[in-house]
């Protein structure tokens, strides 16, 4: 979910992740905006609480606060 709107480019995403968890794995990963199909990347994580800062490839044009995040990525299970 969009926490805050920094700039045109560069938001703040919230819940997407427990507190917990390690988000060095998934810095430089796509994000889509679920309600305007816009596409960033994950550039690092912001605070101690599991929010993470996330650049837009195209400016924000409308209200996304509280709009959904979502994260596609495939784990490779079968290691040699």
């Amino acid at each position: 979910m969009v926490d805050k709107v920094v700039d045109q480019y560069n938001i703040h995403v919230k819940d997407l992740f427990a507190k917990e968890t390690s988000l060095k794995v998934f810095d430089g990963l796509k994000v889509i905006l679920t309600e305007t199909k816009q596409v960033g990347k994950i550039e690092g994580t912001f605070g101690k609480s599991g929010k993470l800062k996330v650049r837009l490839e195209t400016p924000i044009t409308t209200e996304i606060v509280n709009s959904q995040v979502e994260l596609h990525y495939k784990k490779n299970m079968m290691k040699k």
